[in-house]
């Protein structure tokens, strides 16, 4: 048999086991599941060492171990627990770590005197915090991947309590493909851990490494030890990718029609046509100004202010003098010529624009920052688009706290309902609807008791049609004085803190650690508009008002 044979039938072999796979953990996923949790003492999960970690010092410790288990087999089993009082979710209690199948470290953050990120006062000597650089080296690495069911929802939320930021998350349904994925019972935490609770806690986190390791089996066949770079590479289109179950899809594809490729919706829809025409515009004496779409390019003959010199590419030269010419590198920039393709991982089948500083932010700008600045769009494929939206939000939440801007609060609301006046009107519906004799007597009673409060009627003064009527047709909400949008607050301290091309740079270099790009385009720059904000100054282009904004005064 031919070598050229020997991988095509290799191939076929693992895509048929992983096939396999897919079809066994889809028909049989709770019985699979149950077996694993209800492991047997001669299975690795009950030899594993589990250890119950209650202070920040043994934290330390157990994050260099853990570290240390993962140098060479760079999986880790991933999961966090919390409970719900009145409906609310409280800050996570327990986050599980498990490294390999046969170490797991069960972090009790609620035994912890954490400060939690909402909160205004931070005591770093109490705060998880102090050791942030070891569990940088821990969480942040996206090249140890952190497995589990719904990680990403889990490092959300660490996220938002406590200012982690987890990245490599992979949700082993993408591997499995099935639909409702598995069933991870939640419990309550108690001040004290049971041991059952121990064993339940940890078998979460060792048996989604077990389960990973069953699903890449056939890599290691395929490729040997300790080819992980090869395992990395297969899951990286997974990567911090949050999963959608079919039925979620399909619940989508009712509300919002699809794009005609039929993988994204309109939210990810990618482009039908490239970003860049890449036309030349040319001042009167045929000096390059910058590159434009084919659209803009037309706009200026059509309007008599420029003559087509040539067709490809498309040359149109201005017939007047323009208010200002590219420049040194900053005006390069806009002369070259732009590749369409993700500037992350360089497809060019499909892409969406990209707006490093998110709108929510540049909006309130002064136009000269905002306005003719295709410096800060940019093209991603849909992986890369989702994996960066969610570390985005990461960075929103970190400038929620440190500009005192909330993200989702009712402070960050411009109508909040007033629960008691909501409850009244239920009420007053409920009395008033027709199907009101099929409600128990013991009901009933409850419902004209809150109307009778809301009233002040006394319990034998009889509730009147007016009344309910009335009770009915409350307004429950009311306009929140207060308001005002998280991205405005987060400009206006800025503008007050040193200018906003702090905030512009603060955004550009979070794009390049989170997302490591490797095919922007060339001269694309993290201080860029400084450059640009600077020969406007020289020019006199600029008004003062705008410099103090910026952050360039002298």
């Amino acid at each position: 048999m031919s070598q050229k044979n020997k991988h095509v039938l290799t191939g076929i072999i693992c895509a048929t086991i992983g096939f396999g796979i897919a079809v066994v953990m889809r028909k049989y996923r709770g019985y699979v599941f149950r077996k694993l949790r209800k492991l047997n003492p001669n299975n690795n999960a009950n030899k594993a060492d589990i250890l119950i970690v209650n202070t920040v010092h043994e934290c330390e410790r157990v994050a260099n171990d853990i570290l240390r288990r993962c140098s060479d087999y760079r999986v880790l089993g991933f999961d966090c627990e919390w409970v719900t009082k009145n409906d609310k979710r409280q800050p996570i209690a327990l986050m599980q770590l498990a490294a390999n199948e046969d170490y797991c470290a069960l972090i009790r953050l609620c035994s912890m005197k954490i400060v939690q990120v909402r909160t205004s006062s931070v005591t770093s000597g109490n705060c998880f915090f102090s050791l942030r650089g070891v569990y940088e080296k821990l969480l942040e690495d996206a090249s140890i991947i952190k497995v589990g069911v719904a990680p990403s929802d889990d490092a959300k939320y660490l996220q938002h309590d406590y200012g982690f930021t987890v990245r490599g998350c992979l949700d082993l349904r993408h591997l499995t493909q099935t639909r409702g994925g598995f069933k991870w019972h939640g419990q309550t935490l108690s001040r004290k851990l049971s041991e059952h609770q121990v064993q339940y806690s940890s078998q979460d986190s060792l048996v989604a490494v077990k389960i990973f390791n069953e699903i890449i089996r056939p890599w290691w066949q395929l490729w040997g030890l300790p080819k992980w770079s090869k395992v990395l590479q297969g899951c990286q289109k997974y990567i911090d990718i949050k999963y959608k179950s079919n039925q979620n899809k399909q619940r989508i594809n009712r509300i919002i029609p699809q794009h005609p490729n039929k993988n994204a919706t309109r939210a990810y829809s990618t482009r039908q046509r490239p970003l860049y025409d890449n036309c030349l515009l040319q001042a009167p004496d045929g000096e390059v100004l910058s590159t434009c779409d084919h659209n803009k390019a037309q706009w200026y003959v059509a309007k008599n202010l420029g003559q087509i010199v040539e067709t490809n590419p498309l040359t149109v030269r201005l017939t007047f003098e323009p208010s200002g010419r590219a420049v040194g590198e900053v005006g390069k920039y806009y002369t070259m010529e732009k590749e369409n393709r993700c500037v992350v991982c360089g497809e060019t089948k499909s892409y969406i624009r990209k707006n490093v500083i998110p709108h929510e932010y540049r909006k309130y700008f002064p136009s000269v920052m905002k306005d003719h600045m295709s410096h800060d769009i940019l093209l991603l494929c849909r992986n890369c688009h989702l994996r960066n939206n969610s570390f985005d939000l990461a960075l929103r939440y970190q400038l929620a706290e440190e500009c005192n801007a909330p993200i989702g609060s009712r402070e960050d609301a411009k109508m909040f309902e007033v629960p008691d006046l909501k409850k009244v009107r239920s009420a007053a519906r409920a009395l008033l609807s027709k199907d009101v004799a099929k409600i128990p007597m013991e009901r009933v009673e409850e419902l004209e008791k809150i109307v009778r409060s809301h009233f002040d009627l006394g319990e034998d003064e009889t509730i009147s049609m007016d009344m309910l009527r009335e009770a009915n047709d409350l307004i429950v909400s009311e306009i929140n004085e207060n308001y005002e949008p998280h991205g405005r607050r987060v400009v206006s301290h800025y503008i007050q803190n040193g200018g906003l091309m702090l905030l512009e740079q603060l955004w550009r270099e979070h794009f390049l650690k989170s997302m490591n790009p490797q095919y922007l385009p060339r001269l694309w720059s993290v201080t860029h508009n400084h450059s640009r904000l600077t020969q406007r100054i020289e020019q006199g282009r600029i008004l003062p008002e705008e410099i103090r904004v910026a952050g360039l005064l002298q």
